[in-house]
């Protein structure tokens, strides 16, 4: 199912804007020596790092300059401390990390994914810079990929487990597909990733049944939490509007056409918070007794009915999925949290990657 061919295909899909190679191949493949190692690929891991012509923060051997972004610092979810830390005593870690793969978590990786605001699958990066033929890339998407593949398409999870034992098994995986294939391991790692992240939980159509003349790209998609509800999206890149569609227990469709600003005063409001309730509730919107949060924000400051408030719902489950914005994972207690301060760019990328093919 995952051949040279398809493995060709997802390489060249990999998002090299967002996570650049150079200095990937250059601390990583090549293993070369930085005092400030896990510190430069703790925001490249985690989105903090761009390729720019006055980066001074690192030049890779291609001469290629990077900087950080604004979320490379203390106040966002990066695990900013703990990447640094880990570079300042790099050398000490490295000889706490077995130099084969365990069939029990390593006591490295327990003390590590204990640290506050940092967890098993950014551990397990960390330990991946030193050992990355060992110890491969482990994250939602190469899980779901793997998951998706192994499954024949019947399985495709939302996130990858927090557990050794399903870590265990998809680095059995990775290995036995790596020795069929005419890949490295880096190479085959970018064509998972590209994969799962298409697969991310949905499925892009052009023949939804509720648009009778067509003409639009509509995907398919489905909210968080424990009740998914399908509905159809799409964004118009040119106007920046987004379009979603749902249909009611009653059999009706209704669409709503939300315009930038709307999506500007949203988003504007989630990055100025720490952490936003989805505050999506019918009767406590309809009685004013709803707590701060999106739905809220939707009803009291757009002044949305009560009705397309719920839109917060599927809001919350697109910009979760185009990684605008991170998702606590709860079913219960949702709350949401912006990576950066801009969305266009992001959403319009992640629409367009999900008319990709195989």
């Amino acid at each position: 199912m995952f051949d040279n061919k398809e493995i060709a295909h997802w390489i060249r899909a990999y998002d090299g804007t967002t996570y650049p190679s150079g200095i990937y191949k250059d601390l990583v493949i090549c293993g070369q020596d930085h005092p400030r190692k896990i510190e430069l690929m703790g925001a490249w891991k985690t989105g903090s790092l761009r390729v720019a012509p006055t980066g001074n923060v690192y030049i890779d051997s291609e001469g290629n300059g990077y900087s950080y972004t604004d979320r490379w610092k203390s106040t966002t979810p990066v695990g900013y401390e703990v990447w640094k830390d880990i570079s300042v005593y790099q050398n000490e870690i490295k000889h706490t990390i077995p130099d084969h793969f365990p069939s029990k978590k390593p006591v490295v990786i327990l003390e590590l994914q204990d640290r506050k605001g940092f967890g098993f699958i950014w551990a397990l990066f960390a330990v991946h810079c030193f050992y990355p033929t060992i110890y491969p890339l482990y994250d939602q998407h190469v899980y779901r990929a793997f998951i998706y593949i192994t499954s024949e398409g019947k399985e495709n999870p939302r996130l990858a487990p927090n557990n050794w034992d399903e870590y265990t098994r998809y680095t059995k995986f990775f290995q036995e597909l790596l020795e069929k294939v005419d890949f490295s391991y880096w190479k085959l790692d970018k064509a998972l990733w590209a994969y799962g992240k298409h697969l991310k939980g949905l499925t892009p159509t052009k023949s939804d049944p509720t648009d009778r003349d067509n003409k639009a790209d509509w995907v398919s998609s489905n909210t968080l939490g424990s009740k998914e509800k399908q509905f159809f999206w799409k964004f118009d890149s040119k106007d920046q509007t987004l379009s979603i569609k749902r249909t009611f227990t009653n059999g009706s469709v209704v669409e709503k056409v939300i315009q930038k600003d709307s999506l500007d005063q949203m988003h504007s409001f989630v990055w100025k918070n720490e952490w936003v309730d989805l505050a999506n509730n019918v009767e406590k919107l309809s009685t004013k007794t709803e707590k701060v949060g999106l739905g809220w924000f939707l009803h009291e400051h757009l002044h949305w009915p009560v009705v397309d408030a719920q839109l917060a719902s599927h809001l919350a489950a697109i910009f979760t999925r185009a990684e605008i914005w991170e998702y606590n994972g709860l079913k219960r207690g949702m709350k949401f949290r912006s990576y950066s301060e801009s969305w266009e760019d992001k959403l319009s990328n992640y629409y367009s990657s999900l008319f990709l093919r195989t």
